[in-house]
């Protein structure tokens, strides 16, 4: 009897006899698509990766039309966005996974660009363990320059911080008042410049305060939109006026002292 020779066996038959083989090369496929389709974006300067000051790898897309703002690669906002980019360019929808690995692949990508490196370890370590430095680093990369009311700027402030997780960190909570935030962030003034960042509190027609990056562009809160006129983080969707929304918090700084 002549024994059967396997050597010539192709792939696709190996895919037929197991399943999971199957998908596994089809997932292959699409994330190799996929990547087909944003690298060469990103070396023509239509897609930029940088990492923010808090180290969470950003994406900015520069053939959107308006403001351009970056979002968290490893955020649903990031998957939506690749996944519209492919309808729109093999008009399919391609399947959760490849999209998941290409973002991770972005990722990487974008921490090995590291725009944003701290070279003094008390500033990393300081940066990593307080609420308050974590959430305004990442704020003023991902947010224009701030001007309006200190209560304003808590309440924004404080919405981030819940949306990044960055309100507790260890034992420490972010301020609960705009008071405190302003004490605080005035205590932390020469630390703020350090990683590029500015603040102001003037009292002249009323107590004003601003922040963001050091010689960046001011952006005015509209009367209608108190501390609120720049285009919104997708998380950032309720009005930072709303009784509901301030209600929520509380209730979010109650939970998280109970715990």
């Amino acid at each position: 009897m002549t024994t059967p020779d396997h050597s010539h066996r192709s792939s696709s038959d190996d895919t037929k006899r197991d399943p999971l083989l199957g998908q596994a090369a089809e997932c292959c496929s699409q994330a190799t698509s996929l990547l087909g389709l944003i690298l060469p974006g990103i070396d023509a300067g239509d897609y930029e990766l940088f990492c923010s000051g808090c180290g969470l790898p950003q994406l900015i897309d520069h053939t959107q039309q308006g403001q351009q703002r970056p979002f968290e690669v490893n955020s649903n906002e990031a998957a939506e966005w690749l996944t519209d980019l492919a309808f729109n360019t093999y008009k399919t929808v391609p399947d959760c996974r490849p999209v998941r690995a290409v973002l991770r692949c972005l990722a990487g990508r974008a921490r090995r660009a590291g725009r944003s490196t701290l070279a003094d370890p008390l500033l990393t370590r300081l940066m990593e363990t307080d609420p308050l430095i974590a959430t305004v680093v990442e704020f003023v990369d991902t947010q224009p320059r701030f001007a309006g009311t200190a209560e304003d700027l808590w309440k924004k402030l404080t919405k981030f911080a819940f949306e990044r997780r960055l309100h507790k960190l260890g034992r420490k909570h972010f301020p609960r008042g705009a008071n405190v935030l302003t004490r605080k962030l005035k205590e932390y003034g020469d630390d703020l410049v350090q990683f590029g960042i500015e603040f102001t509190n003037t009292r002249s027609n009323g107590s004003r305060v601003t922040l963001g990056r050091l010689g960046g562009s001011t952006v005015e809160p509209s009367a209608n939109q108190s501390g609120d006129n720049s285009t919104p983080h997708h998380v950032l969707e309720q009005s930072d006026d709303s009784e509901e929304a301030m209600a929520y918090l509380q209730q979010r700084m109650t939970e998280e002292e109970t715990k």
